[in-house]
């Protein structure tokens, strides 16, 4: 038995639980009244012509449906339809198309219940999600991104992953994120409610930003489900988008808890602790530019020696991760309209720099590209 993501045969374990899922979808549903009546409220803004303004409308839609949208050419640089339907559909962001002239990008939407699925095709793109964007929401929602083709980098709470295909990452829309793909990438992406991931999977912002291989067991069952719902949603009938929604969440619950289990650093709880409580300090006090391993280790309450064997066990360094985290966030404020009239020296400052050409100099070495051009490509006045 071949998987459809192209992956290798499931083992029994996972084809038997495979096949419990599937005659759960294959059970008939009863169309009720209420079933009838289950609808969800989703702000659809309205298409318009180009230069006039767009307007927001809610109307109630079926838990069940499909639409594909895209662009290509200058189209998605001249209107702002591209970047309404990644609004819409995924999340408010700051979007650079790196080759407008020949741009081109496809989703494919589908809907069960509460959840979203996309299949999406698109050429080169920087993006950034900043605490503005966050602010004007009033949901937020987890993405589940798995690869098909092509290379992405993703950027969230100071962690990076790259993922290609076969791999797949989780991120948060209610905290700020970033992610470039300088070719043309081919995603499937489950977008479920946050409150409704949350009440399943403890810790679940643990797992964001980190790269998870698609290795056989019940992360093959569940990425081959995903590409397969997206290939026969046109054929799938409304009354079974429920009993999707349902078999979906569970399955990614389970998943994404035994990730967390896994993932544990130094396979210890109390390493795991430790490790999570590091990262929030620094995040909360990366401005300070005093903050250093042994500062940090005495906030902590253990020894420098330790703290550094803790970071050791997650293949990391305190000061490299310290350096990333001041990296990103100054990278998210060159993104952020309520941050342009800060110079890049204050925001350098601001983020526990005490060196303008040393923040320079690693700006460049990170992310390619000088804090002058990330504050361009973040207000959308060039194009890379």
């Amino acid at each position: 038995m071949r998987s459809v993501a192209g992956g290798a045969a499931l083992d029994p374990a996972a084809a038997a639980l495979a096949g419990m899922l599937l005659r759960r979808l294959e059970r008939p549903t009863k169309d009720t009244g209420s079933n009838r009546s289950q609808k969800r409220r989703r702000m659809i803004r309205s298409k318009t012509k180009p230069g006039s303004k767009r307007t927001s409308t809610w109307r109630d839609e079926p838990t069940h449906g499909c639409e594909t949208y895209a662009y290509s050419g200058g189209m998605a640089a001249n209107q702002p339809g591209w970047q309404d339907v990644i609004a819409d559909l995924y999340a408010n962001l700051n979007i650079s198309i790196l080759d407008t002239e020949h741009f081109f990008g496809q989703i494919r939407q589908s809907s069960f219940g509460r959840l979203d699925l996309t299949r999406f095709e698109t050429d080169g793109e920087v993006a950034h999600r900043t605490s503005s964007h966050i602010s004007e929401d009033e949901e937020d929602f987890f993405l589940v991104g798995l690869g098909l083709s092509g290379t992405a980098t993703y950027h969230q709470f100071g962690r990076e992953c790259e993922i290609t295909p076969g791999k797949y990452t989780l991120l948060h829309t209610g905290s700020p994120y970033s992610f470039v793909h300088p070719d043309r990438i081919s995603f499937v992406c489950l977008k479920i409610p946050a409150g409704v991931l949350e009440a399943r999977v403890n810790e679940v912002h643990d797992l964001c930003a980190l790269s998870h291989p698609v290795n056989g067991g019940l992360a093959q069952v569940t990425a081959d489900l995903l590409v397969s719902l997206d290939q026969e949603a046109a054929a799938i009938c409304g009354a079974s988008a429920l009993a999707i929604e349902a078999s979906l969440l569970d399955m990614v619950g389970v998943l994404l808890t035994t990730n967390i289990q896994r993932d544990a650093v130094g396979g210890t709880a109390v390493r795991w602790t430790i490790h999570r409580r590091a990262m929030s300090l620094m995040t909360e006090a990366m401005g300070d530019g005093n903050l250093s391993p042994d500062a940090l280790a005495t906030r902590l309450g253990i020894s420098t020696r330790y703290l550094h064997r803790i970071f050791e066990d997650a293949d990391d360094t305190v000061s490299g991760t310290l350096a990333r985290l001041r990296l990103e966030k100054s990278r998210q404020d060159f993104a952020d309209p309520c941050q342009h009239p800060l110079s890049i020296k204050q925001i350098a400052f601001r983020n526990g720099f005490k060196s303008q050409s040393h923040f320079a100099s690693a700006f460049r070495k990170r992310f390619g590209m000088t804090p002058k051009d990330a504050r361009l490509v973040g207000s959308g006045d060039i194009t890379r």
